[in-house]
């Protein structure tokens, strides 16, 4: 659709007229059409690019949900969802729709099935809260009755990319900004009325509402004293559509249901928000806290306060520790900073499609934490360089993560069997290597030590332990 237009003209995989004066039905050529349209207007000539998705692939994952008991998000076919996931924070707002394909292909190809991303933003981009084609949410500043649907319709189209990727995209309706100040929409949310806010809610519903890979993330960066704007917005999106998921991104430190809470009522996705040493201190407060399913929406980002090497372990850490899966964050990505298609290539991002690989390999649903030390009984060290370790509820295999060359210690007799086969797993190449003398007998406590730098000369390494 478009906006004050006197005329438009459009060219790709379509059939039917032309699109003139606003909107136009067109018939895809295929399950997936790409299309350009430029229409004319008040304004003069404005180019745009869109992606409609007719209908989503068969088969696919979507829509996630949550089940009483089970500490993992489960996918539209009854199975456990690990989220693998970026944060392009700024994706609608800083990119043309050309780039965020280009970018949402990049980490497909690399593994990536979620992102989230800002559906309105108040300050990192280059002219907030417009996107890169000018359009502002709101067609008077701050007041949330009053959105732009030429702006929606972009964030429309970014969301159809993802799906057609096989992307659950997190999305935060109103992210509210670090200590509620102009870095969010806080003082915003907290100037309009709840019935504003709710109308808000119902409107960005109805427009993600055939959206079944949307999960909403509400806050953003703040522990808001008062949840009655976050609430109103949620009211509204739910009169709408009941069927999503919500979580809460707080301050860090600060897990969703810690400060959210099951009395809200609509809080039903936890997560934990940390920096690059808490990150097994927090799960595991999580994981005694309730079985609702938890992943880590944000630690220390890749380049920023965080190297490649502890990037990666954070993620392990997280999926070693109970966690339904992890977003990942890469300093110049997430703003989409001007040398940002330089930096999708990133050590630490692009080696974490190894760690998808070897758990989707086994029924990683099945591992639990080893937080009292009964399986890795030394060398596990403490805060960032913790090597986790987690064995399967059947003993049949198991999994620790080593940061560096050291020496630990495994009661290989909690696995079953009658022997142990033992292999060191290549975080940086998804290769692995045998340790000498295996397999072994099941039996009593053993020590294992990484041999030498992996293949890109780090030290981190998986040990991998499977029941024969």
């Amino acid at each position: 659709s478009t906006t004050n237009a006197s005329s438009c003209t459009a060219s790709g995989g379509w059939s039917g007229s032309k699109p003139v004066n606003g909107s136009q039905t067109i018939t895809a050529l295929s399950s997936t059409t790409a299309f350009s349209l430029s229409c004319t207007g008040v304004g003069g000539s404005v180019a745009r690019s869109a992606t409609v998705v007719v209908s989503a692939a068969t088969g696919s994952v979507f829509p996630v949900h949550v089940e009483n008991g089970r500490r993992q998000l489960i996918d539209a076919s009854g199975k456990p969802f690990l989220l693998h996931g970026d944060t392009p924070w700024l994706l609608i707002t800083e990119v043309t729709l050309e780039n965020a394909g280009i970018y949402l292909e990049d980490r497909r190809q690399k593994g990536f099935n979620a992102v989230m991303v800002e559906l309105i933003e108040h300050y990192y981009s280059s002219n907030p809260p417009k996107n890169i084609y000018g359009d502002a949410p709101f067609l008077v500043s701050g007041d949330f009755s009053t959105p732009n649907d030429a702006y929606f319709d972009h964030a429309e189209a970014v969301v159809a990319l993802a799906r057609d990727k096989g992307m659950l995209v997190l999305l935060t309706p109103a992210y509210l900004g670090f200590g509620g100040g102009n870095l969010g929409w806080y003082d915003e949310v907290e100037a309009n009325s709840t019935a504003k806010l709710r109308g808000y809610g119902q409107y960005i519903a109805n427009r993600f509402r055939q959206y079944d890979n949307v999960l909403w993330v509400e806050g953003g960066d703040y522990n808001a004293p008062t949840l009655t704007g976050v609430s109103a917005i949620v009211d509204g999106i739910r009169d709408i559509d009941a069927t999503k998921l919500h979580t809460y991104h707080g301050s860090r430190g600060t897990s969703a249901l810690e400060w959210v809470g099951t009395s809200s009522g609509w809080l039903n996705l936890n997560n934990i928000y940390t920096n690059k040493d808490t990150v097994i201190a927090e799960a595991q407060i999580e994981y005694n806290r309730s079985t609702l399913p938890f992943f880590l929406v944000e630690g220390a980002y890749e380049d920023e306060s965080a190297n490649s090497q502890q990037t990666r372990a954070q993620a392990w850490q997280t999926m070693l520790s109970g966690g339904t899966g992890h977003l990942v964050g890469q300093k110049s990505v997430w703003k989409f900073d001007p040398i940002w298609p330089t930096r999708l290539n990133t050590e630490g991002v692009s080696t974490l499609t190894h760690l998808r690989s070897l758990l989707e390999s086994r029924a990683w649903w099945t591992l639990e934490p080893d937080f009292s030390n009964s399986f890795l009984t030394a060398g596990f060290g403490s805060a960032g360089t913790r090597a986790p370790a987690a064995r399967a509820a059947d003993g049949r295999f198991a999994i620790i993560y080593v940061p560096d060359v050291r020496d630990i210690t495994v009661n290989i007799g909690l696995l079953t069997g009658n022997q142990v086969q033992a292999r060191w797993y290549d975080p940086t190449k998804g290769t692995f290597t045998t340790v000498s003398g295996s397999p072994f007998i099941r039996s009593g406590t053993r020590v294992f030590r990484p041999t030498g730098s992996n293949s890109l000369g780090k030290a981190d390494w998986v040990l991998v332990l499977d029941s024969l």
